[in-house]
């Protein structure tokens, strides 16, 4: 009597590349129907600049020497909140605390930034402008959490 065995061995392998932040991006955000909300500067009434999406243009943006993310058309301005606000917008200034001013990092195009001292930081976008805080700040209907991604424009 003869008995054969066959062994079969699978081996699954994986494989991560990391992709390098591009020096200069649009920023932007899918909506629901898949189409794409690129930010720009939008200069308020009430003084402020803000990021706001959905125009005709996007706005070049960057992460400066510090990691903070840039408005590079805006003459190298980079956002910041502002307390005082309803919503948690980031407004484009260069003269804002640091506890007012996210640190940034991207990986796989999406950006991911977060206030110094917090770590549950979210993007959202609330009545049309970019905002950045918990995700217990974007409980308003008229707000809502996004993935901000962005797309090397160099």
């Amino acid at each position: 009597m003869n008995i054969t065995s066959t062994t079969t061995t699978t081996t699954a392998t994986t494989v991560t590349s990391a992709y390098a932040t591009p020096t200069e991006f649009n920023i932007y955000y899918r909506n629901t129907d898949g189409t794409r909300s690129f930010g720009q500067a939008f200069n308020s009434s009430s003084g402020g600049t803000l990021v706001t999406f959905g125009g005709r243009s996007a706005d070049t943006f960057g992460l400066d020497t510090q990691n903070r993310l840039d408005d590079v058309t805006r003459s190298r301005e980079f956002v910041s909140t502002n307390a005082q606000d309803p919503f948690p917008f980031l407004f484009l200034g260069s003269t804002a605390a640091v506890e007012q001013t996210p640190i940034c990092s991207a990986c796989n195009n999406t950006l991911n930034c977060q206030l110094p001292n917090q770590t549950d930081n979210v993007f959202g976008v609330c009545v049309d402008f970019l905002s950045l805080g918990s995700p217990s700040d974007f409980n308003d209907p008229r707000c809502r959490i996004i993935d901000l991604l962005l797309t090397a424009t160099t």
